[in-house]
């Protein structure tokens, strides 16, 4: 029954939720007042104790991380940027501690069952509910604050904000940069999982348990705000560090780093590579944490396609794309139903310029397709080439430029109750190079 404690907290942690949080929710309170086992409460407190390392570890890091971007942007006289995210952040911060004061005396209470007393669980579950200080209150206020409200920028754009100059000027690496980033959400998320933990056992104590099971709906409601505005940003690190490595040395038209090669082919989805596919790592790792932050019940499956194509600046597609929706089918069965995206979005990047080098990037347009609630299962892409008018190009060098590449078409995309997520990328109208058919890694 305790395992689903240590579920949704390794959740965050360890990226995978293979136990839907509902099952055994409430039982740690109730459990204290009944005959709970020495040897469980031992065996939980061990597995508790390995998870909030784990955090503690992160969060070491990210002190770590932050400390060198002041250093970086006091160096270019930028530091103003980093003043403009400590100060929502430290709001942030006040309502992350709230939750864990709460969560720390749940823990200790967890624990040591035999040593607590139905008051101080009465007592806890109170201050849980308290309408003006308790977990839904610091909850909703970690949403607002990572998301923004009103003129406030949220702190996941102030985080980019500041660090993209410095990535743009060479001083960090922006792969570095965008799992700081991650860390960061993260660390916010697993507060919110916190909070979501706390409000359900507190419901259950209560004996509401419909209310209980309304917290999972009001959370993912909420969750779901934050869905673009922490995918987004992660398009500028990519298009940030395209520009970071490229300079201009003395006697040299232009020299490029191999981490800007790199996020050349991650921006546009791999496209450059003659064969071969496989998702974007730093695309995947993102869906992947917002999924997990979701924290998707045991029937819950969710699946994304993030479609790249030229808006603007470089344009290379030859159609207005805005509009095209891509239908996922079985791999498995002979004829498979198509099934329409849940939802989709738009999140355009515009290009941006290095004018030490006199180098720009291109736009790009990043089309998210959502479908939730699939059934467990292989899916592929719906082969949409020559459909809708999507007909293929002809490019240079004799090179054909499609819709979706055969090579994106290949890919499986596998959900069931051990992955209860999957994503890819896919490039639109991008011609494949001579580049390598693998990631260059030296």
């Amino acid at each position: 029954m305790a395992g689903i404690l240590v579920a949704i907290s390794t959740s965050i942690v360890a990226g995978l939720i293979t136990t839907g949080l509902e099952e055994g929710a409430g039982w740690v309170l109730k459990g204290i007042e009944g005959d709970t086992g020495q040897s469980e409460s031992e065996a939980l407190e061990k597995e508790l104790s390995y998870i909030e390392g784990a955090i503690n570890g992160l969060q070491k890091e990210l002190a770590k991380d932050t400390a060198l971007i002041l250093k970086e942007l006091k160096a270019i006289q930028q530091q103003q940027l980093y003043q403009a995210w400590e100060t929502r952040d430290n709001d942030l911060q006040d309502y992350i501690t709230k939750v864990n004061v709460q969560y720390s005396r749940f823990l200790s209470y967890a624990k040591n069952p035999n040593s607590t007393s139905k008051a101080d669980v009465a007592n806890l579950v109170n201050e849980i509910l308290d309408s003006n200080s308790g977990a839904a209150v610091s909850l909703a206020e970690i949403n607002t604050l990572l998301t923004g409200s009103g003129p406030n920028k949220g702190v996941l754009q102030l985080y980019r904000e500041m660090t993209e100059p410095i990535i743009i000027d060479g001083k960090i690496n922006g792969y570095d940069a965008l799992n700081s980033y991650f860390q960061y959400f993260m660390d916010a998320s697993y507060a919110q999982c916190r909070a979501l933990y706390l409000l359900i056992e507190a419901f259950h104590y209560k004996n509401n348990d419909a209310v209980a099971e309304e917290q999972y709906d009001n959370y993912q409601k909420l969750a779901l705000t934050q869905e673009i505005p922490f995918i987004s940003n992660v398009q500028y690190f990519l298009r940030g560090e395209i520009l970071g490595g490229f300079v201009k040395p003395q006697g040299f038209l232009w020299a490029i780093s191999l981490g800007s090669i790199n996020a050349s082919q991650d921006f546009w989805a791999q496209s450059g590579y003659v064969s071969g596919y496989s998702p974007t790592e730093a695309r995947a790792k993102a869906e992947r944490i917002f999924s997990n932050s979701l924290a998707l019940k045991k029937n819950e499956n969710r699946i994304v396609l993030n479609m790249v194509y030229n808006t603007g600046y470089g344009t290379r597609s030859p159609f207005n794309l805005d509009s095209v929706h891509v239908p996922i089918v079985s791999a498995s069965q002979t004829s498979p139903s198509e099934i329409q995206p849940t939802k989709s979005d738009l999140i355009k990047i515009p290009y941006q310029n290095k004018a030490s080098v006199n180098f720009s990037t291109e736009a790009l347009t990043l089309k998210r397709m959502v479908y939730t609630n699939v059934p467990g299962d292989s899916y592929q892409m719906k082969d949409m080439n020559d459909q809708s008018g999507l007909a293929p190009q002809g490019g240079s060098a004799g090179r054909t430029s499609y819709f979706q590449n055969p090579k994106y078409l290949d890919h499986l995309l596998i959900v069931n109750e051990g992955s209860k997520h999957s994503s890819m990328d896919f490039a639109c109208y991008h011609q494949q190079t001579s580049w390598a058919n693998v990631r260059q890694t030296n």
